[in-house]
């Protein structure tokens, strides 16, 4: 849902990430152009057989392209998942029956355990399934990217994400030592969920203009323009219909200008971003954290009731550390500004804003 929730920039933070992208939309441009992207595309699937100087055009681009295509991928790949102990079981065997008073068997033996191998097959079924035409559909996908590649730019962006829709439920986390009445909470727990990728047009593709290698996992942000109609944003992220959101701009993908807008409902445009880490200045901060001093203390601390943590507490282990940020020595230069970069981190975070001059999106 959506919330009116500052952003999470400051000003001059929005401006290192503007030019950042004005950056890559030029960086973008001049590629288009100099290797005639959209011209590509023309010859593939031109408009007219003749042109206006007459000259006829018998398809050499479109044999080629999807020869070439059908010669790359032409099925989905099978997966298969090795493990390298497959007959260790996931748990103990079970004991078998007691006989009967003549010494006779009960019953039939237990099964025996499920092995580490036969999981595997399991989630090898279940990652094929999921891969096919029936639910991600990962050729079609391929294909789509491989006529980026070897037609029109070169590269063929795809996303790869993972959406759900939640519920608010009540969740059974345990017992009450006290009066043995099961302890409650709300958990957000999944009523639909999907894996999907998508592909992405390369005149929506952002790059950081510094960036200087073809391993795209080693990038510290990428992005992408993207174009949407005014509901389907409200909608997407749960925008109220009082909250005012520009509209127009540039189209990010090929053809733009033969795109048409239903009436009453107007293209959004923007920016979507991940990115790995933020160069915010020089400084280091105190982090305190403190645990059970002993195993006794912590086995106080999860199992013994309110009334006796109050008559003998939990005593604690209390740590204090300096934690330095990672830093570049330039950043306090002034005159150094072109030198900030995006550094390498764990982590990775969204942020999205429709348009330049629009407002910070959560």
């Amino acid at each position: 849902m959506y919330q009116a929730t500052p952003a999470p920039f400051s000003d001059e933070d929005l401006t290192l990430w503007r030019k950042s992208i004005e950056g890559a939309r030029k960086l973008r441009k001049d590629k288009a152009e100099a290797y005639g992207w959209q011209e590509n595309i023309d010859r593939y699937r031109p408009k007219s057989v003749k042109d206006a100087e007459g000259k006829v055009n018998i398809g050499v681009d479109f044999a080629d392209v999807e020869r070439k295509k059908a010669a790359l991928f032409y099925d989905t790949p099978e997966i298969s998942l090795l493990c390298d102990e497959p007959g260790q079981p996931l748990a103990p065997p079970q004991p078998p029956p007691p006989p009967n008073p003549d010494g006779s068997p009960s019953g039939p033996p237990p099964p025996p355990p499920p092995t580490l191998g036969s999981v595997a097959l399991i989630h090898q079924e279940l990652l094929n399934n999921l891969l096919g035409d029936s639910q991600i559909g990962v050729k079609h996908i391929v294909g789509q990217a491989l006529l980026d590649v070897l037609l029109a730019a070169g590269v063929g962006p795809v996303r790869v994400g993972y959406t759900a829709t939640t519920q608010d439920t009540p969740i059974e986390t345990g017992a009450d030592p006290l009066t043995g009445e099961p302890i409650t909470e709300t958990a957000p727990v999944p009523i639909h969920e999907e894996f999907w990728i998508a592909r992405r047009s390369p005149m929506s593709l952002l790059l950081p203009v510094e960036f200087r290698d073809t391993d795209i996992r080693r990038a510290p942000w990428v992005g992408e323009d993207f174009s949407m109609p005014l509901s389907q944003f409200r909608a997407e992220y749960g925008i109220p219909e009082d909250v005012d959101i520009p509209t127009g701009g540039e189209k990010p993908y090929f053809g733009a200008d033969d795109s048409r807008e239903r009436d009453g409902d107007p293209e959004v445009t923007g920016v979507y971003l991940e990115y790995r880490a933020m160069l915010f200045g020089n400084g280091k901060e105190k982090r305190r954290c403190e645990w059970p001093a002993t195993w006794w203390q912590h086995f106080k601390q999860r199992w013994f009731p309110r009334w006796a943590l109050r008559r003998w507490p939990v005593k604690m282990e209390v740590r204090e550390w300096e934690v330095f940020q990672r830093v570049c020595p330039h950043l306090n230069v002034p005159e150094s500004d072109r030198h900030v970069r995006w550094m390498i981190g764990d982590d990775r975070d969204l942020a999205k804003w429709p348009g330049k001059s629009g407002p910070v999106m959560p």
